[in-house]
């Protein structure tokens, strides 16, 4: 995926926070075209799949089960769409999500893992051979396979060792 390339959300608040106009105008120069993941009936997904198509749409970025529904409609529909990528992130990566993505968007599918209230961010690159630790704001401690994350750009109120609730294998 290259700058500017455009990117369709399907995402709830988390990630695209509220409608406020500057939010539409960040969205408009990262051009972005978002989705609610709250209401992904068949008009929805069948108004998501015109946009991709008519905006030339080259990614999508969202929650993974929304993705998932998404790419499960364009299985039960016979379509195809010929997307550079598709990135998963909020919620435990499915692996079926790749499988889908792989035979009807022709791409591969990036899970990116975040706990902004740590202020953790860690990515998959193509290798998928593990997630790649951003370290740029946040101070990140890994003991008994728990998180502990202390926020580093947070200066009014920032989580000290804070335990996110989540576990890793490393």
């Amino acid at each position: 995926i290259k700058p500017c390339d455009k990117i369709m959300m399907i995402a709830g608040p988390s990630l695209f926070n509220n409608r406020s106009f500057q939010r539409k105008i960040f969205d408009y120069i990262n051009r972005f075209t978002v989705i609610s993941a709250f209401d992904l009936n068949d008009t929805t997904l069948t108004i998501a799949v015109k946009k991709i198509k008519n905006k030339n749409i080259k990614a999508i970025y969202g929650y993974t089960s929304s993705i998932l529904i998404f790419l499960e409609f364009l299985k039960e529909n016979n379509i195809h769409l010929p997307l550079k990528g598709i990135f998963t992130t909020s919620e435990t990566f499915i692996p079926k999500v790749r499988i889908l993505a792989k035979e009807f968007c022709h791409c591969d599918v990036i899970d990116i893992y975040g706990a902004n209230d740590g202020g953790i961010c860690a990515f998959e690159c193509k290798e998928h051979t593990g997630y790649h630790i951003s370290y740029e704001r946040t101070y990140l401690e890994i003991i008994d396979h728990k998180i502990i994350l202390t926020d580093l750009y947070n200066t009014a109120f920032p989580f000290i060792r804070y335990q996110v609730g989540d576990i890793t294998s490393a």
